[in-house]
């Protein structure tokens, strides 16, 4: 059997930057047991999937999700894609400190880790 681990969530805020860095990964890592869960759904129906994605979601100022868009795609069924996608878009970032929206890149990738 094997379980998986989900790794390299890491924002990067293009300008203008109204999120810090820190604030913005403390938020997403909270998502990662949901992104985790989209993908052991996908892992019961396809074993040993893998893949990558990037998502590109811009925070509006009050810190609710405005637009969100999957790209660079790799290896990955719809069914996860589209799970993550409104995982994100159902979230809720801190609100900007300038009234500006934040436009955030997320990459993901899932790989199966075998079990001990």
């Amino acid at each position: 059997m094997t379980s998986g681990t989900l790794f390299e969530v890491t924002p990067s805020a293009a300008p203008p930057q109204t999120l810090d860095a820190k604030t913005a990964a403390e938020a997403i890592a909270a998502l990662r047991p949901s992104f985790q869960r989209c993908w052991r759904d996908a892992l019961a129906a396809t074993p040993g999937i893998s893949g990558s994605m990037r998502l590109d979601v811009e925070v509006k100022p009050d810190g609710s999700v405005g637009k969100v868009q999957p790209s660079g795609v790799n290896g990955l069924p719809p069914s996860v894609v589209d799970c993550v996608t409104r995982v994100v878009t159902a979230s809720q970032f801190p609100p900007s400190k300038n009234g500006a929206p934040t436009i955030l890149t997320i990459p993901i990738a899932f790989t199966p880790t075998p079990s001990p």
